[in-house]
């Protein structure tokens, strides 16, 4: 018998693959089981707001609401139901809002743009040695699937931005940067008023050039 698995407008959700009889899946492969009230890995949302995987019910501000009626901090929430360290626990509306409002202030945190170091930030996040959580490895093994199992190049790049070496994929050509979030940090700085001569130094980085 087929097991149907519930899909999210977030899009972090995928079928769970087969397990031999007997044999625990892994993080990535429990993603889309049922956790709770809702699913392990996946932030669902519809239009009365994220769903709770601690008591059911919908709210705008789940991380508040976590907070406050179960005593965790978002951090927490996400590790203990697989969601991704990156998801904010807030309606899409409310996250768009607040995207807005960051990059209009960006531009005048002077201070800041000058004194931020990717790169200490980058080696910091990878001393840690944090793994992906289950619905980040779920998305990337889905993206390689879309790629057609693409494979890497047999050379090393280092990303502009924060200096990590990495292998671009074989259909990719020129990539300067590890990710689209480097990629977009080096643009707003090229943009900044107070951007240094580094950053001016090349033309903009390409809307996809973050693939890696």
């Amino acid at each position: 018998m087929a097991v149907t698995t519930p899909t999210s407008s977030t899009g972090d959700l995928l079928p769970p693959p087969e397990t031999e009889p007997g044999v625990s899946p892994g993080p990535a492969a429990q993603v889309g089981r049922p956790d709770g009230h809702g699913h392990f890995g996946v932030l669902d949302e519809d239009e009365d707001g994220l769903l709770c995987h601690e008591c059911g019910r919908r709210f705008v501000h789940l991380g508040l609401h976590v907070f406050k009626s179960h005593g965790m901090q978002a951090q927490s929430y996400k590790i203990e139901h697989g969601l991704r360290r990156s998801k904010g626990l807030v309606a899409s509306a409310v996250r768009e809002k607040l995207a807005v409002r960051s990059a209009a202030q960006l531009t005048r945190r002077s201070a800041f743009l000058a004194n931020r170091d990717t790169r200490k930030a980058t080696a910091a996040r990878l001393a840690a040695g944090q793994p992906l959580s289950p619905a980040g490895a779920a998305a990337s093994a889905a993206a390689g699937l879309r790629r057609g199992g693409s494979r890497r190049r047999g050379i090393v790049v280092v990303c502009q931005e924060c200096s990590v070496e990495f292998c671009p994929l074989c259909g990719a050509s020129k990539r300067r940067f590890c990710s689209r979030s480097c990629a977009s940090r080096y643009n707003r700085r090229r943009a900044s008023p107070n951007a240094g001569p580094r950053a001016h130094a090349t033309q903009p980085a390409p809307d996809d050039a973050g693939l890696a």
